[in-house]
């Protein structure tokens, strides 16, 4: 599994049964981590960190591979919102 895959719901099943689990075992869990920009509900498994968006699931997290929260590279105006 790569870090930003995405899978649809019959491939995320497929995946989750090779872990000894499935989807219908696995609750989705609210992710709320400013620090690592993960905003949303999250199935985790054995190290693997997949966010389901629109009814598919992205790997975001896996055993070797973290995240990283997104980087403005552009510069900063003074009246934006955006913090560095």
């Amino acid at each position: 599994m790569k870090l930003y895959q995405t899978l649809s719901e019959k491939q995320m099943d497929a995946f989750l049964k090779k872990a000894g689990t499935s989807l219908a075992k696995e609750k989705l869990v609210e992710i709320l981590d400013k620090e690592k920009d993960l905003f949303g509900d999250f199935v985790i498994v054995k190290g693997y960190k997949f966010k389901k968006t629109y009814g598919e699931y992205q790997c975001m997290e896996t055993p070797t591979e973290k995240h990283e929260k997104r980087t403005l590279n552009f510069q900063k105006a003074p009246n934006d919102y955006y913090k560095k």
